[in-house]
């Protein structure tokens, strides 16, 4: 417990106590880190605010030092200084598990050592990005995408107003022989580094479309692909993804191309074009990530979206922070206005779901209803869900 108030230290120890663990109380960064070496805590409690040294000069000093103790902000003042304050040690690398704000009870302090509290911007993470000892080199990913190695995994999404699965996203993953399912995460940079990004799209694309066009369990379902602006910007990716509709028998209209707000999107005539283009062919564009990129409302006046697709960062934080709620509501009222479907990723729990449903989200996706699958795992796919 890092506090400059030796009363509240006191309250705090004893009640950990009572819970059944031990605590060391301290009020600097010297002592407190002294006190991490030496003892290897479960947690350290840290007040924000401290006349002798301020909470964030902590922070910056646990950082520097490497500490990965899991640490919890405790402080008076207003929540969203507490969730800012989060953010920048996250940033710094600190393993940030929860807010605490004064005054507290007993009852909340012992839930919050037990299990901690995600962050506004926390999302699920898989355990495993990239296998120990495994590195991905351009050579390998190359034969990988040439092999057919790197696969979609479906995602359902379901309607907010009558809990069908309406669509699907896709999601790569590499199947190595040798290290299992390696997440994207691990080989995306080097795919785009290296000018693998096109064609590893390209195949992903074409193995979720000859699924579709052949399965008969969602026949009507859309399917979403993550595609970088600058893939579009190549009049042959377009033309090849329109023939691989054709050969599938998958109508254009079925295929949503999600571009990430968080790359700058070229506002010039040929990425005009181009986005016109496909829209009269019938293919849906969504803005990816919206919310936390860059020109939000630009690219939204400028490029013919049919589709917003809320970040998962405020659909995370939606049960516990009202600011969430607000921007939520204020996009999907935006959607609305401007003609668009409005998509919600990143959807963990029946309340979250209840609250999307509430403020008139159309699609929503998420490990509440189920996460991604193989192709074929997606016989085990239901085709309603309650929302």
């Amino acid at each position: 417990m890092v506090d400059d108030n030796a009363a509240v230290s006191r309250q705090v120890c004893r009640t950990i106590e009572r819970l059944g663990g031990d605590s060391r109380a301290s009020q600097g960064a010297d002592e407190v880190l002294a006190i991490v070496n030496d003892w290897h805590p479960s947690h350290l409690i840290l007040d924000l605010v401290m006349p002798s040294e301020n909470g964030i000069s902590v922070l910056q000093r646990l950082a520097a030092a490497g500490i990965k103790v899991p640490i919890i902000l405790s402080s008076g003042a207003d929540r969203r200084i507490m969730e800012a304050a989060a953010r920048s040690a996250r940033l710094h690398g600190l393993n940030v598990t929860g807010l605490l704000p004064k005054p507290f009870t007993r009852s909340r302090l012992a839930a919050i050592l037990g299990q901690g509290e995600p962050s506004c911007e926390a999302a699920a993470a898989p355990a495993s990005i990239e296998p120990a000892g495994f590195e991905v080199t351009p050579v390998a990913l190359d034969a990988a995408i040439k092999r057919g190695d790197i696969r979609p995994w479906l995602q359902p999404q379901v309607c907010c107003s009558t809990g069908a699965v309406v669509g699907f996203e896709a999601l790569a993953r590499w199947h190595h022989p040798v290290h299992g399912i390696i997440m994207p995460a691990a080989f995306i940079d080097v795919a785009e580094t290296e000018g693998l990004i096109g064609r590893m799209t390209l195949a992903v694309a074409n193995q979720a479309l000859h699924w579709m066009g052949n399965t008969a369990q969602h026949p009507e379902a859309s399917i979403a692909f993550n595609v970088p602006p600058s893939l579009l910007e190549q009049r042959d990716f377009t033309d090849r993804l329109l023939r691989s509709c054709d050969r599938y028998g998958v109508a254009p209209g079925r295929m949503v191309l999600e571009l990430t707000e968080s790359t700058r999107l070229s506002h010039d005539l040929a990425m005009l074009e181009r986005l016109t283009l496909l829209r009269l062919e019938g293919v849906r564009l969504s803005l990816d990530d919206f919310g936390i990129g860059y020109s939000s409302l630009l690219q939204l006046a400028q490029l013919p979206f049919s589709e917003i697709k809320i970040d998962r960062s405020f659909v995370s934080a939606a049960s516990r922070s009202e600011e969430s709620r607000a921007i939520i509501t204020a996009i999907i009222s935006l959607a609305r206005e401007l003609g668009m479907t409005s998509v919600a990723e990143g959807v963990e729990d029946k309340d979250t779901a209840a609250f999307l449903r509430s403020a008139g989200c159309n699609r929503i996706q998420g490990y509440y209803f189920s996460k991604p699958v193989s192709l074929q795992d997606t016989k085990n796919v239901r085709s309603q869900y309650d929302v």
